[in-house]
């Protein structure tokens, strides 16, 4: 189910761009293959389910060889904490609706010396009352910057976040 609805996310992504999926040289007949990169695993059951988001090759694909490197993914300092649901025939990202579950992610990401964490914008009435957040304002609290939060709604978000020049 995870991998079905970041295929439909990608779709829906291109759709609201106003893109179509590059061309991948089929001829009449063939059928093109686009490979994606899912960072969860593919069955709900063996998941903690508020992992996860789809992250594609459609933008290199869709660039000029020379430009391919504009499409690279700024993850690397980066994380995100939410998964994926379907509501109202789209994709949305879900939210972690435990308090001290979300604690515990941001607690990581600080110990992980993470620059930038992107939750679900569901989490936010969640993320407001945890620990971490009415910490912010105590410089004394930290022994370094702690991870930027920002608040997505869907993979769109995710995309210009991540990835500026797509």
């Amino acid at each position: 189910a995870n991998l079905r609805l970041a295929e439909i996310a990608l779709c829906e992504l291109m759709a609201e761009r106003n893109q179509t999926l590059p061309s991948c040289g089929a001829d009449q007949g063939q059928v093109c293959e686009l490979g994606i990169i899912v960072r969860m695993p593919s069955n709900d059951e063996l998941q903690e389910p508020y992992i996860g988001a789809a992250v594609s090759q459609l933008c290199a694909l869709s660039m000029p060889g020379y430009e391919k490197d504009r499409c690279a993914v700024h993850s690397s300092e980066s994380a995100i904490c939410a998964g994926l649901r379907l509501r109202s025939g789209h994709v949305e990202l879900a939210g972690i609706p435990v308090k001290g579950l979300l604690d515990l992610k941001l607690n990581d990401a600080y110990m992980l010396g993470l620059k930038h964490l992107f939750l679900a914008s569901a989490s936010r009435e969640v993320y407001e009352s945890t620990v971490f957040y009415n910490s912010l304002s105590d410089v004394l609290h930290w022994h370094h910057a702690p991870p930027s939060v920002q608040l997505c709604d869907d993979l769109a978000c995710l995309a210009h976040s991540l990835i500026p020049n797509f």
